[in-house]
């Protein structure tokens, strides 16, 4: 079992009487939470499924590693293709109407980072979109057909940052020095307004939270409009692919009635 052969590996920080937590996992891992006495740790074993989501294991080492020196990012004890080991952390409540100031500076920090010493393949919208389509079910025609004119009209900017890419609280830990950002599966080079698409849907910012926002970050919603329908289309296919039994023909007109080009 490689849970086994984790222990084995890490034998300084899994001694003797480790207790074993099997978690909520999702379509791309499996998590554990690990006590020892050397205190607490979350273990994520990989799934094999998530190369066919777009996840590459190989540019979240890369990345990870990159950060080292940051002090926003949770640090793994341990990162391979296979498995991330990383300390548990004890939160404080986040609340994204109080903390959203800290949550935007967040982002810039993010994409203020040096990478041009970074080795990793960069994240295009578009092609991660097709990779959930192809292993999508149940897609409207209408749905397609709208979607297309928005990914067909897109193009990779040629000035990337990094990017996040999973903007929600559930990877955000707050502490009484600030926030740290954790689950780097979906982090990239990337296009900073896909980011930024990706911040405000994540969060669920309403009206007034996003012009703030936008206000605070330089951008206007005319720069921003044509990346919302390709974040909120990723959504619906991420959802369609993680619960295949779950129909998402709702969200799908909604999609429509919504973003369709007249």
């Amino acid at each position: 079992m490689l849970l086994d052969h984790i222990l084995r590996e890490l034998t300084d920080l899994f001694t003797e009487n480790v207790s074993i937590k099997r978690l909520e996992s999702s379509l791309t891992n499996r998590l554990y939470q690990l006590e020892s006495p050397n205190g607490l740790f979350a273990v994520r074993i990989n799934s094999s499924k998530a190369k066919n989501l777009g996840i590459d294991r190989d540019r979240e080492i890369a990345i990870l590693q990159h950060l080292q020196s940051v002090s926003w990012c949770l640090h793994p004890e341990l990162a391979t293709a296979d498995y991330l080991v990383t300390p548990w952390v004890s939160a404080l409540p986040l609340s994204v109407e109080n903390d959203v100031d800290c949550l935007l500076n967040l982002l810039k920090q993010v994409h203020h980072c040096d990478i041009t010493a970074l080795t990793a393949p960069p994240l295009d919208i578009t092609l991660q979109i097709a990779r959930l389509q192809k292993q999508s079910t149940a897609l409207s025609n209408e749905f397609s057909s709208t979607l297309k004119d928005y990914t067909q009209a897109y193009q990779l900017p040629e000035t990337l940052v990094l990017c996040h890419h999973d903007w929600h609280v559930g990877n955000l830990y707050k502490n009484n020095t600030g926030l740290l950002l954790n689950d780097w599966e979906y982090a990239a080079p990337g296009d900073p307004l896909v980011d930024i698409a990706c911040f405000i849907l994540g969060f669920n910012l309403d009206l007034e939270q996003r012009s703030y926002c936008l206000n605070k970050l330089g951008i206007s919603y005319e720069q921003l409009q044509p990346l919302l329908p390709l974040v909120e289309a990723m959504s619906i296919l991420w959802y369609q692919v993680r619960f295949p039994k779950n129909s998402t023909v709702q969200k799908q007109q909604e999609f429509v009635n919504k973003w369709t080009i007249a």
